[in-house]
């Protein structure tokens, strides 16, 4: 994967922790994402530039600058929020490291997919009573999830009963 939603030198880049790592591969799978979807703007709209007989107006460059100026905005953002998450994903009082977790640790996802992956996790725990124990005592989690821990503890308890 060429990761250039960030400048990093090699050595920057090896003095990177896993969690760190895994921070940077989301946003860059973020932005090319964000790429793709900008071409499929730009095609879009050549296309329906074309059905209306309209394909050597003005108006197809106006709109690829509108979607490419759009584009430069969110990438730039999240760029921000990268270097961000990176530069404070060091420090422990703040984010649980993800080597403390028996699950992805990742900040750059949203709090949705967080707490589908911690389900995920924890529901591959077999021992209901052991699942919700251990989902008890986690402190990650509690930090991971914030307010979603409490829902995803009440999913928990159902598919705990329901066994």
């Amino acid at each position: 994967m060429k990761i250039d939603i960030v400048e990093l030198t090699e050595e920057e880049f090896a003095a990177l922790t896993l969690k760190q790592i895994l921070i940077l591969r989301a946003a860059q799978t973020q932005k090319d994402n964000m790429e793709l979807q900008l071409e499929k703007d730009k095609q879009s709209a050549k296309i329906l530039l074309l059905a209306n007989n309209m394909a050597r107006s003005s108006v197809y460059e106006r709109l690829c600058e509108e979607l490419t100026a759009e584009y430069e905005a969110k990438l730039e953002e999240l760029r921000e929020k990268t270097v961000f998450n990176i530069a404070n994903s060091s420090d422990v009082s703040d984010y649980p490291s993800a080597e403390e977790a028996p699950y992805l640790v990742d900040y750059n996802l949203s709090l949705v997919a967080r707490v589908e992956i911690v389900k995920e996790y924890y529901l591959s725990i077999e021992d209901p009573e052991l699942r919700m124990r251990t989902y008890a005592g986690d402190a990650i989690a509690k930090k991971y999830l914030e307010d979603y821990y409490a829902a995803l503890y009440a999913i928990l308890e159902q598919y705990s009963v329901s066994v």
